[in-house]
């Protein structure tokens, strides 16, 4: 599935609300999908944090000007790196049962749901998070768990 570019910001809250639906659905009952599943709850309460903290700063009529439209540029850029979390999280689901990318200190961690992992899976998973986050190989790491 593609996300058009420019997605409102109100479609950000109904896929938080998929996510959590798809984590209670899917139940604890895997050790492998516990990982995923603890995983995926942080990533979704850090960037909710995150994104409270700056409807904070846009909300604040108080502040200067230039701390709100610093505010606004950085939700925007939230909201595009969540897309494309999201969107690389859609492929990987096409090739395994459970995945997750975890975003920590600007790089990326891959967890995937597999009995094992082929060396040219994850030389796959790596390209797809360099091309479309933009980052080098030595900011991705993928795991799997079973």
């Amino acid at each position: 599935d593609e996300v058009a570019d420019g997605a409102p910001s109100g479609d950000a809250a109904k896929t938080d609300e998929e996510v959590l639906e798809q984590v209670a659905s899917q139940g604890t009952t895997a050790v492998g999908g516990d990982t995923i599943t603890r995983l995926q709850m942080g990533q979704l309460d850090a960037l909710n944090k995150k994104m409270d903290e700056l409807f904070g700063i846009i909300s604040n009529t108080d502040n200067d000007p230039s701390q709100t439209t610093a505010a606004v540029a950085e939700l925007g850029r939230l909201e595009e790196k969540k897309e494309k979390i999201n969107d690389l999280e859609q492929q990987l689901l096409g090739s395994f049962p459970n995945a997750v990318v975890a975003e920590e200190n600007d790089a990326y961690k891959v967890v995937v749901q597999s009995a094992k992992l082929e060396r040219s899976q994850a030389a796959e998973i790596i390209d797809k998070v360099m091309k479309t986050m933009g980052v080098s190989a030595d900011k991705v790491s993928v795991q799997f768990v079973p």
